[in-house]
């Protein structure tokens, strides 16, 4: 199932989610994310995290992130983390993932390459805390 949201401030953010029984797929539409974007970031991964499944943060569009986007992001990691669950980030850019490592949060994140990884890897913690 995939759904498609705006929020209704007066810059907005745009994505869309895909559901599977698993985990939801977050991708956003955006060729940058700053604090305008943080407020609606940080609510649609709270509102995400509480449904209790993984989530993959698909962010290929995005070619510039900043400081208040990885709070988000780490936001989203711990409410995940919280509830047993994967907080991953996929697709990333050089740009991001250059100021992601500058703050040495690439250590607490889930970065993978691409979103067929991402996915595989929540298969696989599945699979891991089954047996």
């Amino acid at each position: 199932m995939t759904e498609q949201r705006a929020n209704t401030n007066k810059l907005v953010m745009n994505f869309t989610i895909t559901r599977t029984s698993k985990y939801n797929i977050f991708n956003i539409d955006e060729n940058k994310l700053t604090s305008e974007f943080a407020p609606s970031l940080k609510a649609e991964l709270i509102l995400q995290a509480d449904r209790k499944k993984s989530i993959i943060c698909n962010i290929e569009k995005i070619d510039y992130i900043d400081s208040s986007t990885v709070s988000c992001f780490l936001i989203g990691d711990k409410l995940c983390k919280d509830n047993k669950n994967q907080f991953i980030i996929c697709n990333a850019s050089e740009k991001t993932l250059d100021l992601i490592q500058t703050t040495k949060l690439n250590n607490l994140l889930t970065i993978i390459p691409t979103l067929q990884e991402a996915k595989d890897f929540i298969l696989f913690d599945e699979l891991e805390k089954e047996l």
